[in-house]
């Protein structure tokens, strides 16, 4: 399963995770920083609901990626006016997880949501 949860949209679906639960305003702003320069997630990582990922790469200016050790990760995806987060745990391979935000994310940015 993927979890994923748009954090800046004007409402919100009830989040099946806890840590997507528990973004506050501080990380989708360093998330949002992020996009245009991702310098600082190289030392600090990325942070979602308090968990800290390891940085992996910036995939143009949408797409964010990070790991949780050997087993979880995040895939993070900006449109025109939502940041998705998907969050991947044991078993789910990383770019299943990847796929699926992405997808989205170019489905909404062609509905220029």
């Amino acid at each position: 399963r993927i979890y994923s949860r748009s954090v800046s949209l004007s409402y919100s679906l009830p989040s099946p995770r806890h840590i997507l639960s528990q973004v506050d305003k501080k990380e989708v702003a360093a998330l949002v920083a992020a996009f245009t320069n991702p310098s600082e997630l190289y030392g600090n990582g990325i942070r979602v609901g308090g968990i800290r990922y390891v940085f992996l790469r910036q995939n143009g200016q949408h797409s964010l990626y990070g790991r949780k050790g050997s087993d979880a990760g995040v895939c993070i995806c900006k449109t025109v006016r939502a940041i998705l987060i998907g969050v991947y745990e044991t078993g789910i391979q990383p770019g299943s997880c990847n796929a699926v935000v992405e997808k989205l994310g170019d489905y909404l940015r062609n509905s220029s949501c």
